[in-house]
Parts: C-alpha cells; structure tokens; sequence
C-alpha cells in the first residue's frame, strides 16, 4: 500500500471516528452538511484555481456516488 494510500485510510478512519463522536449531538445529515460545507470551502480556498476546485468536489461527489453503487458482498 503505498503512502498516498495509506494516509487516505487514516483521514477515513479519523472521520469515522468523529462521525461516531458527534451521532449522539446533531443528526448524520447536519454532520454531512458541515463536513461538505467545511471541505468545499477548503477545496476553493487551496485549489490553483476554482476551475479546479470545482472538478475536483465534482470527481469526489461522483466517486462517493459511484461506491454507493457497488455490490456488496454481505
């Protein structure tokens, strides 16, 4: 597993964890929307460009869509 890989793994699983944190203070959807809001704000502000920005919340919204789709092996 490469670095990239792993470091993405541990932001995964460190929002998970705040995820788990905050269930019992506010519902998953206001958690979604300050968690989007937060990232889309960072995307914009540390993107070269907003062309970028924008691709970039686009891939990750089409990414997140796209895994919802997978089969589950349950």
């Amino acid at each position: 597993m490469s670095d990239l890989q792993q470091a993405i793994d541990s932001l995964q699983h460190a929002l998970v964890a705040l995820t788990e944190l905050a269930e019992g203070q506010m519902p998953v959807q206001e958690q979604i929307f300050t968690a989007v809001s937060f990232y889309t704000l960072l995307c914009y502000e540390r993107a070269a460009s907003d062309e970028i920005a924008s691709k970039t919340i686009q891939a990750a919204v089409e990414f997140g869509a796209s895994i919802k789709e997978e089969p589950t092996n349950d």
